[in-house]
């Protein structure tokens, strides 16, 4: 199928800006319109690829500024190009 790779590709980066400045609520509604077998591959997919000690970091800082009337900023570094994660 020609041009199937560069379409992905697309796809693939499209996904990454989305999920990096779309505001959750519409990430959210987004998800809902899955399918329950869908989402429950990408939520399998992302824990899988994830590091999750880092997101419960970012959670509880998050949480913290939260209790301490602080406003909260991400602590978690967003995905290279490559889809990975840097850690600090």
């Amino acid at each position: 199928m020609p041009g199937w790779p560069s379409r992905r590709r697309w796809n693939h980066d499209l996904i990454l800006a989305v999920l990096r400045y779309a505001p959750e609520a519409d990430v959210a509604s987004a998800l809902d319109l899955l399918p329950a077998g869908e989402l429950q591959q990408l939520a399998r997919l992302l824990t899988q690829t994830t590091d999750l000690r880092q997101v419960a970091r970012g959670i509880l800082v998050e949480l913290q500024e939260h209790l301490d009337g602080r406003s909260a900023a991400p602590t978690v570094s967003p995905p290279t190009s490559d889809g990975t994660t840097p850690t600090p």
